[in-house]
């Protein structure tokens, strides 16, 4: 379970590659800062990415009875242009994962909606509608009166989650989000979820 998890962060994460630039010498200073300035504007068209830890509620009552009552999930996306006081479009990657005894739980969403940024300079939050495919591989149990019934799956289904978040500073956030997953084997997922993310990385 855990090289699962961990192969599909790795995935999540892009491998950047820095390149330095090699530029001639000039005896005028003006070059010098317009070069400047259009390394700046670069930058700032780059989202800031950031990567997020928290805790998932399900609402089935035979996860919870499997699992516990909470499960750890992660996630990658972009965190700025959550924050900015328009509509945008960004991507959101998260994985829940649980694994106890013989039972074991994997649902890789990677969504995709609108963002709306709120609030003013000293205080900013954002509201995001995302929806999205997730995989699913599991092996899980319900009784059946004399005993239990197994089942193992491994497809593809469907999410759509409702996020809203302020932000603390410029480099944490906090998020409360509700999903909603498809059912398979008349087992749902669906649950709400808290998190805490730290903006890391320019992308």
């Amino acid at each position: 379970m855990l090289s699962r998890v961990l192969v599909a962060f790795l995935i999540c994460v892009p491998v950047f590659v820095a390149a330095a630039d090699s530029t001639s010498a000039s005896d005028s200073p003006w070059k010098i800062e317009v070069r400047a300035i259009q390394n700046d504007e670069k930058k700032k068209e780059k989202p800031l990415w950031g990567m997020n830890l928290g805790a998932y509620f399900p609402v089935d009552g035979d996860i919870s009875d499997l699992f516990g009552s909470a499960l750890p999930r992660f996630g990658f996306s972009p965190v700025d242009r959550k924050f900015e006081k328009k509509f945008d479009i960004v991507t959101d990657v998260n994985i829940l994962f649980a694994d106890s005894d013989d039972a074991r739980l994997f649902i890789f969403p990677v969504t995709v909606g609108a963002v709306l940024g709120i609030g003013d300079q000293t205080t900013k939050g954002f509201v995001a509608v995302n929806a999205g495919p997730a995989l699913y591989d599991y092996v899980l149990f319900r009784s059946n009166g004399k005993g239990f019934d197994r089942f193992d799956a491994r497809k593809i289904g469907w999410n759509v989650n409702l996020e809203v978040g302020i932000l603390l500073n410029n480099r944490f956030s906090i998020t409360g989000r509700y999903d909603w997953f498809n059912k398979s084997d008349d087992f749902d997922f669906s649950g709400y979820s808290f998190n805490l993310n730290y903006t890391f990385l320019r992308w």
